[in-house]
């Protein structure tokens, strides 16, 4: 059987804030690398209103199960509320989230959900930000990995956006 919602490796966003501040406290004090990824599931409400919130549930549950799956042990996964989920991604440039982001698209473009009769056709959009100077704090990387998730999903989602990263639905 699947797991609840409760019982999902993915963590809510208060557990993600705690792991992740410590996270940044080192990146930023020993000037090393940090990305943070915004991960939103396309047109979520539809999977809902079509297949009903059990359904909804089910794609949560793959989406965060294959993001613990894929990602490194010393990332940090978290449901960050609705169908967004956030990873930050210790010792890794925005080229490197980008490419960890392509691969959890094609991923999640592959999952098989839903019935022959009534199959459910997933994808997602991504935003990515790297650590800089111009970063005062957490919320803020967070809050430009959120702004170029937007620019992914205004640009037809289904695509991984961030600086010099914008591509085309593959």
């Amino acid at each position: 059987p699947l797991a609840t919602l409760k019982e999902l490796p993915s963590r809510n966003r208060r557990a993600f804030l705690e792991l992740a501040g410590p996270v940044w406290s080192t990146a930023r004090r020993s000037q090393r690398p940090l990305a943070a990824m915004m991960v939103d599931i396309d047109f979520f409400k539809a999977i809902n209103d079509t297949h009903g919130h059990a359904m909804g549930d089910r794609v949560l549950e793959a989406v965060s199960h294959l993001l613990a799956e894929v990602c490194r042990s010393g990332d940090i996964t978290a449901r960050w509320g609705g169908e967004e989920f956030a990873i930050l991604l210790p010792e890794s440039s925005a080229a490197q989230a980008a490419q960890l982001a392509e691969r959890l698209r094609v991923k999640i473009a592959n999952l098989r959900l839903g019935s022959p009769r009534k199959p459910i056709r997933l994808s997602a959009s991504f935003g990515i930000a790297e650590r800089s100077g111009e970063h005062e704090s957490l919320d803020h990387l967070i809050h430009d990995a959120d702004e170029w998730l937007y620019r992914a999903k205004e640009s037809g989602r289904n695509r991984v956006a961030g600086p010099l990263v914008v591509q085309p639905a593959g």
